[in-house]
């Protein structure tokens, strides 16, 4: 059961489950059978519930191999097909089973490097003025990155609101990495909007200009992550305020802006944004914020659990909750093994990563203020 899998790490461990899968496939026959009821027992029962155990851990290694990067898991689940397996009359499963988690393990050591394991690149090859970068370039150098952050979270992170706890740095490392990416790509844009007071209206309205023009081409190769970045860091109040710059911008990279905010406005909870999504083709990366505060809605509005009716027993996990969870885990991470394949720029890359000039919302509004001062 997909919604299962997808979500038994909000109520359990890796580990436990597998000791439960482990103590399902050992079933015994009940006490007191006959040889015919018990050869009957077993072609009814045992052996259909081996080879369900077997295909749910086999589905297991292969659609959720992050669940296997504990050693201890991995170790106990080799013995079990080694061993009990393979002394039952599953020899061939155990084979298979084997044979899956080899390649799990082959797989984890040959990890593809990201452009995030690049050291920085020597000062005299790194950019110094942004906009010197054909557009086309830019965009598709934060499409790589955005995608390998995008592609880069596990299932087990959307689940309880990791990503937005106290210890969201180990709970939820790769979410919390792509939101600060986010944020500080948004926070650089309304930067150079507002930074070098000297700087004229017309020469601000270029800066403006060439985000627009960002945004378009990140539109088109279908980041909406990114998209969303350029627009939020346009649409803040440091950067709208600037009305003399943004008279200066050419009416139709103006009216495209306006189109732009329209796709990306949280008006019906972003439903202009998730029919882009839906209508365009991959690879793509979605934004991510829309999901996260669905899985909000859904952790914060539902209780884990469910009452029993048997004070005995206690409270049921409510199943009805991991289910609405899934469905949008599943939306939300469905694209992530459709990669860009365009040619990494290091300049660039390293740029996006580490160069970017960020300064706070306040020293933002400040800079603003020099620039076009409140008449």
């Amino acid at each position: 059961n997909a919604e299962y899998m997808g979500t038994y790490r909000s109520f359990t461990t890796p580990r436990a489950l597998i000791e439960l899968l482990i103590a399902r496939y050992c079933i015994t026959p009940p006490p007191g059978l006959d040889a015919a009821a018990a050869d009957e027992f077993k072609t009814r029962k045992i052996i259909p519930i081996r080879l369900r155990v077997f295909n749910v851990l086999r589905n297991w290694i292969e659609k959720y191999p992050r669940d296997f990067e504990s050693v201890e898991v991995l170790d106990m689940l080799r013995e079990f097909a080694e061993t009990t397996m393979s002394v039952t009359g599953m020899k061939r499963p155990a084979q298979q089973l084997i044979a899956s988690i080899n390649k799990l393990v082959a797989d984890q050591q040959t990890r593809r490097p990201t452009v995030f394991d690049l050291e920085r690149i020597p000062a005299k090859n790194q950019i110094t003025d942004w906009m010197s970068v054909p557009v086309k370039d830019f965009a598709r150098n934060m499409c790589i990155i955005e995608m390998q952050l995008y592609a880069s979270i596990p299932v087990t992170e959307c689940l309880s609101n990791r990503w937005a706890g106290a210890n969201k740095a180990q709970t939820a490392p790769c979410i919390n990495r792509t939101i600060e990416h986010f944020n500080r790509v948004c926070l650089w844009v309304t930067t150079e909007c507002v930074r070098n007071d000297k700087l004229k209206p017309k020469g601000r309205a270029k800066v403006i200009a060439q985000f627009i023009k960002l945004a378009l081409e990140l539109k088109d190769l279908n980041n909406l992550n990114g998209l969303m970045e350029i627009v939020a860091g346009l649409s803040n109040a440091s950067v709208k305020r600037l009305k003399k710059a943004w008279k200066a911008v050419d009416s139709k990279l103006q009216t495209a802006f306006e189109e732009l905010k329209q796709l990306t406005a949280s008006y019906k909870s972003y439903a202009l944004l998730r029919q882009q999504l839906h209508i365009s083709r991959p690879p793509k990366v979605p934004y991510i914020g829309i999901y996260l505060t669905d899985l909000t809605f859904i952790e914060d509005g539902n209780p884990s659990t469910i009452d029993s009716g048997n004070p005995s027993v206690g409270g049921l996990i409510n199943f009805v909750k991991r289910n609405m969870a899934a469905n949008v885990i599943r939306e939300l991470l469905q694209y992530q093994h459709d990669l860009y394949e365009f040619q990494t720029s290091p300049p660039i890359c390293d740029f996006i990563i580490a160069g970017l000039t960020v300064e706070s919302d306040d020293a933002c509004y400040d800079m603003s203020l020099l620039a076009e001062p409140r008449e």
